[in-house]
């Protein structure tokens, strides 16, 4: 923390409104020292951020066309079916690519959270945070137009809704959020805060305090609400199901079944406008990586071109050898298809060989893809930066930049890192 005490350091985060945890398991989370990026090098990861969201457009377009391969290859229960195909696999509002550059100069992307991408407020105001500690720091903050992009956003998803019949001024907003995960609600209070900056009421629940009326309109706390703001997973809608063969039960692994209809019959009535939409439940399913591979020749040349220039070589985990993924330890990744944030990412390179073979016997076929291992580019204290690109509205806008050491993955316990133009 340079010259900067732990109390002092404590005292300058929680000055933000929304950053609320300048400690994560005993450890800091936020560094009070920038990172310079290149105009050059932030160019090429907003490019490579916008191709990859025209390639799930397409995907969308094409599985809507084909819906049998949806249901086949992506594995989707009846919930998510009903999902996808409600809402016509409508998928984007908001969303964070992972991205990093690799020690070949290149750029991969290891993974995009299309579904309820986490840290915005983070990204805003540690930058923030930062300028007001050092008044006279000069360089160009990427992220100063983030709240304003995600508000237009949301003023678009609104408008294209309701045809421009109903005014976002004076709008009621559902924000909807696991309740029992309080590390988020320093986002959740940004979130209510831009949009009430619009002109909005904004109430706050879970899930279980949504409603429905006779005239068709959803609600919660009984007030009817336009516009659904979800920062609540979608495979948390549908059947739960575990990634593990030998893990106990799920709790609550029922699908919220009144709720889910509710929302979709105003959706499609166009009495509810939803951000992000249903449709995520593919886009966020991580099998959409491996039929980029094993479904190439689909796509259109631009698209293969993207594909082979910035995602790794995926596969899902049925679709390989067990022995060769064993033998060949150093060159794979696993990833459970609805694990975000770091969660169920296990890294051959730097898993004991036991754990790597007991991973593989215990893991649920179906709910896994296997992804190469690329080496990134380095720091030169050794550390890993993740690249965390905010794509809003299909335009990329400004990056959640977060540091690991040389043998994790990108996690919430990660160091989160101011970033300029340098």
């Amino acid at each position: 923390m340079s010259d900067i005490s732990k109390q002092d350091y404590t005292k300058i985060i929680l000055q933000s409104p929304y950053l609320h945890t300048p400690w994560v398991n005993s450890v800091q989370h936020f560094s009070l020292e920038p990172f310079l990026i290149s105009r050059t090098d932030f160019e090429r990861l907003q490019q490579a951020a916008e191709s990859i969201g025209e390639l799930y457009e397409e995907l969308r377009t094409h599985l809507i066309d084909n819906p049998e391969e949806a249901v086949e290859f992506f594995q989707l229960t009846p919930y998510q079916q009903f999902l996808w195909m409600a809402s016509l696999g409508e998928w984007h509002g908001i969303a964070r690519l992972d991205m990093f550059f690799t020690e070949d100069g290149g750029i991969q992307i290891a993974e995009m959270n299309s579904d309820t991408p986490s840290s915005l407020e983070e990204a805003v105001y540690l930058n923030r945070t930062y300028c007001e500690l050092y008044p006279t720091f000069e360089n160009v903050d990427i992220n100063m137009s983030l709240e304003h992009d995600f508000c237009e956003m949301i003023a678009t998803s609104f408008y294209s809704t309701y045809r421009n019949t109903k005014n976002i001024e004076g709008a009621v907003v559902g924000i909807v959020y696991p309740t029992e995960i309080p590390e988020d609600m320093g986002l959740i209070e940004l979130y209510a805060d831009l949009m009430r900056s619009m002109g909005c009421t904004v109430i706050i629940g879970s899930p279980y305090n949504l409603g429905y009326t006779e005239n068709g309109k959803v609600t919660i706390f009984g007030r009817e609400i336009d516009l659904l703001f979800r920062h609540y997973k979608t495979d948390w809608w549908t059947e739960r199901l575990s990634a593990w063969t030998d893990e106990e039960e799920i709790p609550d692994p029922k699908p919220l079944d009144k709720q889910l209809r509710w929302i979709l019959k105003a959706t499609i009535e166009q009495k509810l406008c939803v951000v992000n939409p249903m449709g995520a439940i593919v886009s966020q399913n991580k099998h959409s990586m491996a039929y980029f591979w094993e479904r190439i020749e689909q796509f259109t040349e631009k698209s293969q071109q993207t594909i082979r220039s910035f995602i790794p070589k995926t596969y899902r985990f049925t679709s390989m050898d067990k022995d060769q993924l064993l033998t060949q330890k150093e060159q794979w990744v696993l990833k459970s298809i609805y694990g975000c944030e770091g969660a169920e990412v296990i890294i051959g390179a730097f898993t004991k060989p036991e754990e790597w073979e007991r991973s593989i016997n215990a893991l649920e076929p179906n709910q896994w893809i296997v992804q190469q291992f690329f080496s990134i580019h380095p720091q030169p204290n050794g550390s890993l930066p993740n690249f965390g690109m905010y794509l809003i509205g299909g335009t990329a806008s400004g990056i959640l930049l977060r540091i690991s050491n040389s043998n994790a993955s990108t996690d919430l316990s990660s160091l989160t890192v101011p970033i300029f133009l340098g």
